[in-house]
């Protein structure tokens, strides 16, 4: 299920917005909002410094086009991409089954491009140095005390359009409600965000609007 809308709360939206732009070539909406692909991704201000807070995000990409993609984030970034063990793509399997890439972002972030193996391959990529396509927010992540009740939270509200996608069975530490096209990733709020070591959880009271939904 496609999220149409997100609502992040961050220090800076206009530093978020004109990071997206100018890194990533989002097209800005206005001065608090960009568009991702089929996402609508607006930023409100927080005064909350609580330290070592910090969204993650997954950007959906066109699939086969990830070794592609590393590169052209790392030329528009400037940075290198986050490792794990040495690894800048990592490749899953399982019912998720996708390979992802992991940069900073601003304030904090963890942010990542993602493709699925359900989802069709793309035609071979135009030659380009310009930034990767992105075709929505995949998934947005959520630290809180109780990953189970948050959880249940989430199915009461969506039912089986957010249906359980991955993550510890007991939903104890990681578990992620959604599908390819759009997940809420639920972490315990004193977990590292994959791939850094440190404790890094992901902002909470994100807003989102999936297909046939309205704001809550």
């Amino acid at each position: 299920m496609k999220f149409l809308e997100i609502t992040l709360p961050v220090h800076d939206p206009s530093r978020w917005v004109f990071w997206l732009s100018d890194r990533l070539g989002t097209p800005r909406v206005d001065g608090t909002s960009v568009r991702v692909g089929w996402t609508t991704l607006r930023f409100t201000a927080t005064s909350d410094d609580a330290p070592g807070r910090g969204h993650h995000l997954a950007f959906a990409i066109p699939t086969d086009t990830i070794d592609d993609a590393a590169g052209r984030v790392e030329a528009a970034t400037g940075q290198p991409l986050l490792e794990d063990d040495g690894t800048t793509v990592i490749d899953r399997g399982g019912n998720w089954a996708s390979r992802s890439i992991y940069f900073a972002g601003p304030e904090n972030s963890v942010l990542e491009l993602i493709e699925h193996t359900a989802r069709p391959a793309a035609p071979a990529p135009t030659p380009s140095d310009g930034p990767p396509e992105l075709l929505g927010v995949a998934e947005v992540g959520q630290g809180v005390a109780d990953v189970a009740a948050a959880g249940d939270a989430l199915a009461a509200r969506f039912g089986t359009r957010l249906p359980h996608g991955f993550g510890d069975p007991a939903r104890r530490v990681i578990a992620a409600y959604g599908d390819i096209d759009g997940a809420v990733v639920l972490a315990r709020d004193d977990r590292p965000w994959y791939p850094t070591q440190d404790v890094l959880p992901a902002t909470g009271a994100a807003t989102v609007v999936p297909e046939d939904d309205t704001p809550h």
